[in-house]
């Protein structure tokens, strides 16, 4: 259940003028009847629409532990998740790779 939409600052400094960032608040129920809540942000235009309590979607959760959670079309994989990926694995690889020794001259 979508609880809340709030616009969160002012107009965002782009290029593209007219957008902003909102936090989308939502409560979904677990199957033992305990209600967990969450957030998610995205970018629109000026235009939006206040929760009326009515708005479902769905939520994806660890079962172990369900305050960590997602909209459902936020965990849709895609490019974006894909780069940020291979930037993660090249980070990891850089940090962990040995340096070269560098023999000393004396003379």
């Amino acid at each position: 259940m979508i609880t809340d939409i709030r616009r969160e600052g002012g107009e965002r400094n782009e290029v593209k003028r007219g957008r902003y960032t909102y936090n989308i608040s939502y409560t979904f129920t677990l199957p033992n009847g305990k209600s967990v809540n969450g957030f998610t942000r995205r970018i629109g235009s000026a235009v939006f629409l206040k929760a009326d309590g009515k708005s479902k979607a769905a939520v994806k959760y660890f079962t172990f532990f369900p305050y960590i959670n997602a909209l459902e079309q936020d965990t849709k994989p895609g490019f974006g998740q894909l780069i940020l990926f291979a930037a993660g694995c090249f980070l990891i690889f850089l940090m962990n790779r040995r340096k070269k020794e560098v023999a000393k001259k004396t003379l």
